[in-house]
């Protein structure tokens, strides 16, 4: 649906012609549980819009304090621990996020949901390179990233 000018122009041709010029300003959502988006649940819409994206870069914010904090916590008590909180956090986020029906709350949730994915593929990824025999690292840290890409190509693909 169009937003602001296009809706005004809209709604002044409408009341020349006679009706109410409520006809283009009512959003309708598809209600099918298939096609539902955080654009319908926040009425993301127009003036809105710009919350949609700020949403995932509030996620990669996440990510980048999620790798410092983390990355120190694995430091001070171990690799094994630290993957450990971080994944449980991941879980926790996932679970809790489709519950909230406030944006701000979503957006929170998005940053903390960030620093800890952000966490857990950092471990993850020092674990695989640090337990490989050295010359076989390079080899390894370049696989470890070509086959998350790929995942993420794939799930984009089928999703």
């Amino acid at each position: 649906m169009p937003c602001t000018s296009e809706i005004n122009r809209q709604l002044e041709g409408n009341l020349t012609n006679g009706g109410t010029g409520l006809e283009n300003r009512l959003w309708k959502y598809n209600d099918d549980e298939k096609t539902h988006s955080i654009v319908a649940t926040f009425d993301l819409k127009c003036e809105s819009r710009w919350k949609y994206t700020f949403a995932s870069s509030i996620y990669f914010i996440g990510a980048f304090f999620g790798v410092w904090m983390f990355g120190r916590l694995s430091d001070a008590i171990g690799r094994y621990l630290t993957l450990l909180i971080s994944l449980g956090f991941c879980v926790v986020q996932a679970w809790i996020i489709p519950f909230f029906n406030d944006i701000n709350v979503y957006l929170a949730c998005r940053f903390f949901d960030g620093a800890s994915f952000g966490g857990f593929f950092l471990i993850a990824f020092v674990i695989d390179v640090e337990y490989a025999p050295p010359k076989y690292r390079n080899m390894l840290g370049t696989l470890f990233h070509f086959i998350t890409s790929a995942g993420m190509a794939l799930i984009a693909l089928w999703g």
